[in-house]
């Protein structure tokens, strides 16, 4: 059983990593929303990335020893 003082701390401490959470939310998208002005910028685009992924993940597969 918590006392009401630990159950007080818990609800603060819950409400500032919710706050925390939000925040982190709010910078990865502006993160995100700069990635893709930075890729618009160099010229690339979906199709380049997916080949380009495409390529990577095939030389790894061929060079993985499974």
């Amino acid at each position: 059983m918590l006392s009401e003082e630990e159950k007080e701390e818990l609800k603060a401490e819950l409400v500032q990593l919710e706050d925390e959470i939000t925040t982190l939310r709010q910078v990865l998208s502006a993160k995100e929303r700069y990635l893709v002005e930075i890729k618009q910028k160099l010229g690339m685009n979906l199709m380049n990335e997916l080949k380009q992924n495409f390529s990577r993940s095939w030389h790894d597969m061929q060079t993985t020893t499974a």
